[in-house]
């Protein structure tokens, strides 16, 4: 009934192991492959002005979200309108505030220590590398 399944290399009725890749233990780098950091290397060595292009492309896209959109931005004020005592007297704005500095933070951490790993200048690759240890030292007690 299942003969085509014979066919595929490490499944058969007496094979107990599989070499399917998702189940192989995962082999990773501290510092990653050369070709896991393709985009991060053609990011950190691309022009001033195509970063200025990928910019303004991704900064038309809330505009063609709002042309397909059904509600008008008057619309969206008078909803904000109607919530705004409710995230000012209530303090969650104070919520609202903090969730956006920590992803304005980390996000910003986050781009300064990759960019830092792929750096040319061996004196930011080895504060990258310092700043790493002491997370994991911090993670491992």
């Amino acid at each position: 009934m299942f003969g085509y399944l014979n066919h595929i290399p490490g499944i058969s009725s007496n094979s107990q192991q599989s070499d399917l890749p998702v189940l192989l233990p995962y082999q990773g780098y501290s510092a990653g492959k050369p070709e896991d950091l393709r985009f991060s290397r053609w990011l950190a060595s691309s022009s001033p002005w195509v970063l200025l292009v990928i910019f303004l492309l991704i900064s038309f896209y809330p505009l063609a979200v709002l042309a397909q959109s059904k509600y008008t931005l008057i619309q969206a004020f008078e909803t904000l309108w109607r919530w705004l005592p409710f995230v000012v007297g209530s303090g969650f704005v104070m919520n609202l505030l903090i969730s956006f500095f920590t992803m304005l933070i980390g996000t910003a951490s986050g781009v300064l220590l990759g960019l830092g790993q792929i750096s040319l200048l061996p004196p930011v690759r080895k504060i990258t590398e310092r700043s790493r240890k002491v997370k994991r030292k911090k993670e491992e007690k």
